[in-house]
């Protein structure tokens, strides 16, 4: 019962952000529709170059795109029916006592969980492979967790890491021989993968490693970041009393590991939990398969039954409560815009054919500009590329490199500047230059803007201005 419950209340808390995405959605779903339309895994410019995290996003988005599904939606479905795989395996550990059943409900009301349930980011993906793969390490079967350690990597590179971790502590734990025996198979298909990989692309390194790690300073902010994305699940891991055992401190690693990735690949694209939400769902699960696996086997428990144990001291479960209570209206880093600032645009078939398919996206004036001030064939200059990816006819440049190799290279080289300059000052120069300024940003026209391009058009968000600057006397679209 305390699934349906769980499922129900999670879909009322997060159906009404169903139409919201971020950016990076539209990326991946440009590579997958590309991919059914072409045949060719590349950028809709034709440029082959792997701008996507997720593999895994990728392929099932295609193969549903195949099926008649947008790539948008699909992406969604495949968040959405991963975070329900995700509450039935917690419903399946989580103890059936009162404290372990407040701690299952706020898992999936904890805001980072509603929130990316439905976004279609590649989050609940790559929480129900690691689920998969540390419970089964952690109950013995090796072979199996390895596998899904291995299929975990190709839905976030992280999962590499996972990987490793997992092999590593059962190494530490002995038994290296069986270890190495259980963990060579997924290894030589992860090896078989990145040769494919690296020779189709060319490049052995993603852009997207380039751009938010290579090119990322270590920071503290980037520590304080991830620590505050734990907190909306600090509640859960007080309501299940874990005690201070080997297991409990095993099962703490998933987490361990996103909080060091977070740490330094920080960035506003990996706020509100985007990259702590995996590793702390997995913890969870983890930690209460060791507290049921404690618990005497012939105890007779119901859905909401009283544990036997004695119970926690009155602060301390008024503690837990609390921060489980916080955790359900919390995101870290800020929940983004509400539904209600964005204009309807699901994606450039609103403009072009007007068929709705029911999504917004935070960028909908800055498609309608480019449709009707670029002539077909030539590139614009922009960051916040998914959405505008997708506009027929237009080539589209990512300042931010993460699907144009040469910035990509250049960010991390601390070229950046210069490679900007050159491009808006050389024969190939886009036809225009997207500026944007959000927050308190100073709204300062960047040094690297060649002064062949004028101010075309000012468009105004909720949270910033953008503006567009377009070569001087260049004509119009038709």
């Amino acid at each position: 019962m305390r699934l349906w419950i769980a499922l129900g209340v999670l879909a009322l808390r997060a159906l009404p952000r169903f139409p919201e995405s971020v950016d990076d959605v539209y990326i991946t779903a440009n590579y997958a529709r590309h991919w059914v339309a072409t045949g060719r895994l590349e950028w809709t410019n034709g440029e082959r170059v792997e701008g996507y995290s997720s593999f895994a996003s990728v392929i099932l988005a295609a193969v549903l795109h195949l099926g008649g599904l947008p790539t948008e939606l699909a992406l969604k479905w495949i968040a959405g029916g991963s975070m329900a795989g995700i509450a039935w395996i917690a419903h399946r550990y989580f103890p059936r006592t009162i404290h372990g059943t407040m701690g299952f409900f706020a898992l999936f009301l904890a805001t980072p969980t509603v929130r990316w349930s439905v976004d279609g980011m590649d989050g609940p993906l790559f929480a129900l492979a690691l689920a998969f793969g540390w419970l089964s390490v952690q109950r013995g079967q090796l072979q199996m967790g390895f596998a899904w350690l291995a299929c975990s990597a190709l839905v976030r590179p992280e999962g590499m890491v996972h990987l490793l971790a997992a092999v590593f502590l059962r190494v530490w734990q002995g038994g290296v021989a069986d270890t190495v025996r259980q963990a060579s198979g997924p290894f030589l298909a992860l090896a078989m993968y990145h040769s494919l990989r690296t020779a189709y692309f060319g490049d052995l390194v993603p852009t997207p490693t380039l751009v938010k790690v290579i090119a990322t300073p270590l920071s503290w902010s980037g520590l304080g970041q991830a620590l505050t994305d734990v907190t909306p699940y600090l509640g859960v891991f007080l309501l299940l009393r874990p005690t201070f055992s080997k297991p409990a401190i095993v099962a703490m690693v998933p987490l361990v590991l996103q909080v060091v990735v977070e740490t330094r690949a920080s960035g506003d694209w990996m706020s509100g939990g985007r990259l702590v939400m995996p590793g702390a769902i997995v913890t969870a699960i983890m930690l209460a398969n060791v507290v049921v696996s404690r618990r005497n086997p012939n105890e007779n428990v119901s859905f909401l039954s009283r544990p036997t144990r004695p119970s926690f001291p009155a602060v301390s479960e008024l503690l837990a409560c609390s921060l489980a209570v916080f955790g359900c209206f919390y995101l870290p880093n800020a929940w983004g815009q509400f539904a209600y600032l964005y204009q309807p645009l699901p994606t450039v078939g609103t403009l072009i054919s007007g068929f709705n398919r029911g999504l917004v996206t935070p960028l909908p004036e800055d498609v309608a500009w480019i449709i009707d001030h670029v002539p077909a064939g030539e590139c614009v200059l922009v960051n916040d590329v998914g959405m505008v990816g997708g506009i027929p006819d237009v080539c589209i440049l990512d300042i931010r490199g993460l699907v144009t190799r040469e910035s990509a290279e250049a960010e991390a080289a601390g070229q950046h500047e210069r490679w900007l300059t050159g491009l808006t000052d050389g024969e190939s120069r886009p036809f225009a230059v997207r500026v944007a300024w959000w927050g308190s940003e100073a709204r300062v026209v960047p040094d690297w803007l060649s002064p062949k391009y004028q101010e075309a058009d000012y468009l105004r968000y909720p949270d910033g201005v953008v503006a567009w600057f377009s070569l001087a006397n260049a004509p119009a679209a038709p």
